[in-house]
C-alpha cells in the first residue's frame, strides 16, 4: 500500500498589529541627555521673529535628516498602522497651525501688530497619533520663543554661497552649540552686510551672514539677550569667538569671522549723525553734485530774465519804428476850395463928445 499526496499552495497574509506608538526624532541639541527644565530630553526649542505675519513657519534647531517639516514622529508599524498625523493640543484659537500630514508649524495671527502685548514664549503640546485601530499616539512639548531684535546675533562666512551654507546648516548649528552650550537656532541665512564709514550698509553677494539666536538649554528656555553680560562673556568674547571660528570653520571648510551683532540700529545713527552743518565731510560727491544742482537752477532763472527783458526791449523797438516812421513822409492834405488866401478884420469903436471943445 502506498501513501499518495496532492501538493498544494497555501497563502498566509500575515497582518501587522498595531503595537508600535509614534516616536518623536529630536534635533541635537547640548544637554539632551538631562529631561526638561533642566535639560533638553524630550522637548523641541523653536523661535518665530518678532514680526512674524500669519502662516511664517516657526525655526528649530536643524535635523540632518529632514529639511522642511517643524516637529517629526515615525511609526514602525506598516500600512495604515505607520502613517503618523500630528495634532495641537492648544484648545480655541490656537496661536498655531500644525500640518497634518508633515508636521510644518506655522503662526495663526499676526505678531507685529500687537508685539508688547504678545507673549515671548508660547509652550505648545503636540500629539503624534497613527490611523490604526485602534489608534495608537505619544506626545511631546515644543517651546517658541518669539525673537525680538536684541536676540539676533549674525556670524559672517567668507566666500559661500546660500545655498552651500543651507546643506551644512546642522553641522554649523551643532558646532555652535557645543561651544557655546546653547541652543543654537539658525533664523535666517543672507547675503553679507558691511557697513562703510558714512553709514552705506552695502551687500557682498559672495559671502553669507548667518542669522541666529541662542537659547538657555535648561530653566525657562529664555532666549539670550545680546546686550545681557552673559552674552558679552561667551557669545561676543573674544576667546570664544575664535574657538566658534574654528569649530566652524574646520565643519564647512570656510573662512569664519567674528561674531557681531546686526547693523539695524548702528546705520540709523549714523544717519542721524549726518544731519549737521558739515555733512559734506563725509561725502564730497554728494556736495558736488548739490553745487551743480543749483547751478543748474541759476542757469535757469538768468535765461527765463533774459528772454523775459529782451521781448519787452522788441516790444519798445517796435513802437519807436511805428512812431519815427510817421515824421519821415509826412503827408500834406490841400486846403478846401471855399477857404479865402486872405481875412478881413473890422473894428467897431465909439468916441464920446468932447464938452470942452463945445464950449
Amino acid at each position: 500500500m502506498f501513501n499518495v499526496a496532492n501538493p498544494t499552495n497555501v497563502i498566509i497574509d500575515v497582518l501587522d498589529v498595531n503595537d508600535n506608538s509614534p516616536t518623536w526624532h529630536y534635533p541635537k541639541m547640548v544637554q539632551q541627555n538631562v529631561g526638561q527644565t533642566q535639560g533638553t530630553r524630550d522637548i523641541y526649542i523653536g523661535a518665530l521673529p518678532g514680526e512674524a505675519t500669519p502662516e511664517t513657519r516657526v525655526i528649530v534647531p536643524k535635523l540632518s535628516d529632514y529639511d522642511f517639516e517643524t516637529v517629526l514622529a515615525r511609526d514602525q508599524d506598516q500600512a495604515d498602522n505607520g502613517v503618523v498625523e500630528y495634532v495641537i493640543n492648544f484648545g480655541q484659537n490656537a496661536p498655531f497651525i500644525i500640518n497634518l500630514n508633515t508636521g510644518l508649524m506655522v503662526t495663526n495671527e499676526e505678531y507685529g501688530v500687537d508685539a508688547d502685548n504678545n507673549p515671548l514664549q508660547y509652550r505648545v503640546q503636540l500629539t503624534a497619533r497613527d490611523k490604526g485601530a485602534p489608534p495608537r499616539s505619544s506626545e511631546t512639548t515644543i517651546i517658541i520663543n518669539v525673537i525680538q531684535e536684541y536676540n539676533r546675533f549674525v556670524l559672517p562666512i567668507q566666500s559661500s554661497t546660500r545655498e552651500e551654507i543651507l546643506e551644512n546648516l546642522p553641522r554649523i548649528e551643532w558646532a555652535m552649540s557645543e561651544q557655546f552650550g546653547y541652543v543654537i537656532i539658525v533664523e535666517s541665512v543672507v547675503a553679507k552686510r558691511t557697513l562703510s564709514a558714512n553709514g552705506n550698509l552695502n551687500t557682498v553677494t559672495e559671502s553669507t551672514d548667518v542669522v541666529f539666536v541662542a537659547g538657555l538649554p535648561d530653566g525657562d528656555y529664555r532666549l539670550i539677550n545680546a546686550s545681557s553680560e552673559v552674552a558679552k562673556t561667551t557669545i561676543l568674547s573674544g576667546d570664544k569667538q575664535i574657538q566658534v571660528g574654528v569649530a566652524v570653520g574646520e565643519e564647512i571648510n570656510k573662512v569664519v569671522e567674528p561674531i557681531r551683532l546686526p547693523y539695524g540700529e548702528t546705520v540709523i545713527v549714523k544717519n542721524m549723525l549726518t544731519k549737521s552743518y558739515i555733512w559734506w565731510m563725509d561725502d564730497p560727491w554728494a556736495a558736488l553734485i548739490a553745487l551743480a544742482a543749483i547751478i543748474i537752477l541759476l542757469c535757469i532763472v538768468g535765461i527765463i530774465v533774459i528772454i523775459f527783458t529782451y521781448s519787452r526791449y522788441m516790444k519798445f523797438i517796435n513802437q519807436y519804428r511805428i512812431y519815427q516812421s510817421s515824421y519821415d513822409n509826412p503827408d500834406f492834405a490841400e486846403p478846401p476850395s471855399f477857404l479865402r488866401e486872405y481875412e478881413t478884420q473890422s473894428l467897431n469903436m465909439y468916441v464920446p463928445p468932447d464938452d470942452t471943445f463945445r464950449e
